[in-house]
């Protein structure tokens, strides 16, 4: 989104003859051009060079070092992904992400019903669950432990995990959801205190690649089980396309009701 305004603002500047700013826009126009051919054409671009290397001494550097891994079109790559994601409709792919997420908090007993799981809601979960109620009784059950951080973090990765098993592109769901969830419980860990008032322990930041660990057994358990459900899934899914369905509609399906 911020590449398709910079670049309608720069081409609407040269429309509008602007002369103050035009050599700016300009400038920035051309380079978000060359930063395109060069990252979808460095392979030709290197090629044509080594051609031309005895008739003009050019130094093509290598691959490897361009920065932002130019050359491999991850860079344009992403933008387009990111217009894919705003300007197509994916009815069915957000039933089907929808379907999942719902799935996996049921049936893993989490105290919701959220059909768009993200990190920041995840995160207020896990904290909510540690307040205790007026009579000092806690009224949920503590979420940050370690069955009940798998929990979180299965349900987060749930709809990248029933996207990436019917679609080769991710576009409805983020996979660093479950990342995210952490990076913030470690942001917001002076504010985390147990039932009995003693801090935390966030026993992920105590060695090294644990948190990719979990991340990725999250993504793992969530792949496993919504293949093993899979018609159960499929018809959470019909349902919520139908646009009809009810909450619960939706336990009525996972129960066998």
């Amino acid at each position: 989104l911020a590449v398709l305004s910079a670049g309608g603002f720069c081409i609407l500047t040269n429309w509008l003859g602007m002369d103050d700013i035009t050599p700016f826009t300009s400038t920035f126009l051309t380079s978000m051009i060359v930063v395109g051919v060069v990252d979808n054409f460095y392979d030709v671009i290197a090629f044509v060079a080594r051609l031309a290397k005895d008739k003009v001494q050019i130094q093509i550097p290598e691959k490897d070092t361009l920065p932002l891994n130019l050359g491999s079109g991850q860079v344009t790559g992403t933008v387009v992904r990111g217009l894919t994601r705003i300007m197509s409709p994916e009815t069915e792919r957000d039933c089907q992400c929808e379907a999942a997420a719902f799935y996996a908090a049921y049936t893993l007993g989490l105290p919701c019903f959220a059909f768009r799981p993200n990190a920041l809601e995840g995160a207020v979960l896990v904290a909510e669950s540690l307040k205790m109620n007026d009579d000092k009784s806690v009224g949920l059950d503590p979420l940050l432990s370690d069955t009940g951080l798998m929990k979180m973090l299965v349900w987060l990765m749930a709809p990248a995990a029933m996207e990436s098993s019917k679609h080769p592109q991710l576009i409805v769901s983020d996979p660093r959801e479950g990342q995210g969830l952490l990076v913030r419980l470690e942001d917001k860990a002076d504010l985390l205190v147990s039932e009995k008032g003693n801090p935390v322990d966030l026993w992920w930041t105590e060695k090294e690649g644990e948190l990719q660990d979990m991340v990725k057994w999250a993504y793992t358990e969530a792949d496993l089980m919504l293949r093993s459900n899979k018609e159960v899934v499929q018809e959470l899914s019909e349902r919520l396309a139908s646009g009809a369905a009810t909450v619960g509609d939706l336990v009525a399906v996972v129960e066998g009701w």
